[in-house]
């Protein structure tokens, strides 16, 4: 029966051939008589890149990707970090509010709206009994001028996290290696 063998470079500790024998092989293995140091090792997972350590064989290290690569999966990271973040809403006044995409969008018309009736525009009004809805489905009650303020406020907090996240992503892409990529903190610095 045949068994794998991996042949090793004691000088460089590394696997330079992997066989298969049906016995235990001299030393050296045969095709290997112009490297006399060179040794087999029975093994049945070791293949090429793998290093005798300490008189056991060792996979290799996990490759890295490419810089380019590991930078593009950073700002992916940092763009979903974004994304949680305004998935978990906003606080205002001790209510949380939803603060995704459609959200931001429906918020910013009603501050037009808002804001039209304050500067008592021509046909501007505002229901008198007017209530945006929070996270926890509680209809708030809002005056327009007070939606007004709620709306800068987050506008505000939307503002900063995106700004936030522009400054980790351009900290990515001036990143050098691996190393110092691997220290940008995604998680930190949040509003």
């Amino acid at each position: 029966m045949q068994r794998n063998y991996v042949i090793v470079n004691p000088a460089t500790k590394e696997v330079v051939n992997v066989v298969q024998y049906d016995s235990d092989p001299p030393s050296p293995p045969p095709g290997y008589e112009d490297h006399p140091t060179f040794v087999a090792i029975q093994h049945d997972q070791a293949s090429f890149g793998w290093r005798l350590e300490g008189g056991t064989m060792q996979p290799p290290p996990p490759v890295q990707p490419a810089l380019a690569d590991a930078k593009a999966a950073k700002e992916a990271a940092v763009e979903r970090e974004l994304d949680a973040r305004n998935a978990a809403g906003v606080t205002y006044q001790g209510k949380t509010y939803q603060l995704d995409n459609d959200s931001q969008q429906r918020i910013a018309a009603i501050v037009q709206k808002a804001d039209r009736f304050v500067q008592g525009l021509p046909n501007a009004t505002w229901p008198p009994n007017f209530a945006f809805i929070a996270a926890d489905n509680a209809a708030v009650p809002f005056t327009a001028a007070e939606f007004g303020a709620f709306g800068d406020a987050v506008s505000n907090i939307v503002i900063a996290r995106r700004v936030h996240a522009r400054s980790l992503k351009n900290q990515v892409l001036a990143a050098a290696d691996h190393a110092t990529l691997e220290l940008i903190d995604i998680k930190a610095g949040w509003v």
